[in-house]
This record gives C-alpha cells, structure tokens and sequence, in this order.
C-alpha cells in the first residue's frame, strides 16, 4: 500500500512540475510574440489601461460602456451608487433600475416581505466593468 501512495505521490509530483514548466513556457513565448506590444508600453499607460475580468476582450467592453452611456444620467448615475456601496435598498423600483437590470448592468431582489416592501438592487460584474470601461473612455 505505501509503496502504491509513493508511486502516486511522485507522479502527482511529475504533473505539477510539468504544468508549471508549460505555464512558463507559455507566459515567455507570448511576452516575445511579433503582436505583443506590452513590454514596449511605459508604466504609466499601463496603469491606465482597463483591466478585465468578465469580458473577453476590449470591443465587448466598449460596447457595453456605450450601452450604459446611452441609458442616460440617472441610469448611470445609481449603477455608481450601487457599485460604490454594492448594495442599496430602495422601497420601489424606478424605471432606470428596470433598464438597468433589463440590460444585465444590476440585480434586482424585491423581498416578499408583507411589512417591508423594499427592493435590494446589486451590480453585476457586466455593469461594474462596463462604468470603468465608461469612465475610461470619457476620460480619453
């Protein structure tokens, strides 16, 4: 039995190793890529780029910023509250929260409560990257 948990142990071990030898082979053979223009880039507008999570590239993300753009001010507006205090709750919902979660920006959850009518409205990670895709557009 040991000997069957060393076998396993040194071929998990094996895995591991060659995993992370093709995780940086992988990394360094992108960094010297001809399209790659990241190492060419100062420090500064690096830091000024937009970093993304859920979009898988930047045209999606410019989309949906001027999607948000054209929902108006008070729609953006209280996506930038929700985002700020990544809850608020409202005791109604208002017709920009109704777009908002219309276009996947926002969560809306009305609480069944008979005595509490209150509404709990949540940014979506679509909308979160969608208002710094937006800020960093205007600010261009």
């Amino acid at each position: 039995m040991s000997i069957l948990l060393s076998l396993c142990w040194v071929y998990c071990s094996f895995c591991i190793l060659l995993c992370w030898i093709a995780i940086q082979t992988l990394t360094n053979t992108a960094n010297h890529l001809p399209g790659n223009t990241t190492s060419k880039i100062s420090k500064d507008d690096q830091s000024k780029m937009v970093e993304l999570f859920f979009f898988e590239s930047k045209a999606e993300a410019m989309a949906a910023a001027q999607s948000l753009d054209r929902l108006g001010g008070r729609a953006k507006r209280l996506l930038a509250e929700c985002i700020e205090h990544q809850s608020i709750t409202r005791k109604s919902v208002s017709e920009a929260a109704k777009t908002l979660e219309a276009e996947g920006f926002i969560f809306i959850n009305e609480s069944g409560d008979l005595f509490d009518n209150s509404v709990q409205m949540k940014p979506s990670l679509w909308g979160e990257e969608a208002m710094v895709m937006l800020e960093f557009l205007t600010q261009r």
